[in-house]
């Protein structure tokens, strides 16, 4: 048991920095990795917040020329997490968002997973802060027309090139086709930030967040990292 403890602590945990500038990391555009408004999916990542009170985006794209196509996973100006999908400008617009009603901290390693069950309704959906859904609130439910994702470019710390840049840490994210089940969470929760495989099944893409451009260590959507050079690679 000592020698199994004593592993365990002498994992190295190492991540990837953003300064909130212009840091991001562009993951392609292909369609295993982007959401449909009637796709089942689950989207876990590990992250750290440098400072409150602007727009965080962890996961997203948005077609480019495109503004009313987006996929996003964020941490809003309002400190709270958000899920966003949006389809056309047509008014009212086609969008689902839902935002939790727990504020996310700044300076702490925090675990969020997002699930959705392709139902294009907020009761579909699931924010779960270290391991506890949260409740949400609904600030748009009009998701009635499919989202054009063809060639929709996917990015971890940004939605898009232009805006929406990560300011602090992010670690070990991970996307699934699957909606996953609250004992999922528990177990990728618990799991942490160390790396491997963590076998809950339905894992599409995974991306420990350990090198330069972080490797998809269970499909083919590699990462590369975009204004970025090994000082953004830490330890801790």
């Amino acid at each position: 048991m000592f020698i199994i403890n004593a592993y365990r602590y002498l994992v190295t945990l190492i991540h990837t920095t953003f300064d909130g500038m212009n840091e991001y990391i562009t993951l392609g555009s292909d369609s295993s990795i982007t959401i449909q408004r009637t796709d089942t999916v689950s989207i876990s990542a590990w992250v750290y917040r440098d400072v409150a009170g602007i727009n965080h985006y962890i996961y997203g794209g948005r077609r480019s020329g495109d503004i009313y196509n987006t996929n996003a996973l964020s941490i809003r100006s309002t400190n709270k997490v958000s899920f966003w999908l949006r389809s056309s400008n047509v008014t009212p617009l086609h969008q689902l968002r839902v935002n939790t009603t727990t504020s996310i901290s700044t300076g702490v390693w925090t675990h969020i997973l997002v699930t959705y069950d392709g139902t294009s309704t907020p009761s579909g959906t699931k924010i779960y802060i270290n391991g506890i859904s949260d409740t949400l609130t609904t600030e748009f439910d009009t998701l009635t027309t499919d989202l054009n994702v063809t060639s929709m470019e996917m990015n971890i710390g940004t939605l898009m090139p232009t805006e929406g840049w990560f300011d602090g840490k992010i670690d070990k994210v991970i996307f699934y086709n699957t909606e996953l089940t609250a004992g999922n969470v528990t177990t990728i929760y618990n799991y942490g930030r160390k790396p491997g495989l963590i076998g809950i099944g339905g894992e599409v893409s995974q991306w420990e967040m350990d090198t330069l451009n972080p490797v998809d260590v269970v499909g083919s959507n590699n990462g590369t990292s975009v204004n970025q050079d090994s000082s953004n690679i830490v330890n801790g």
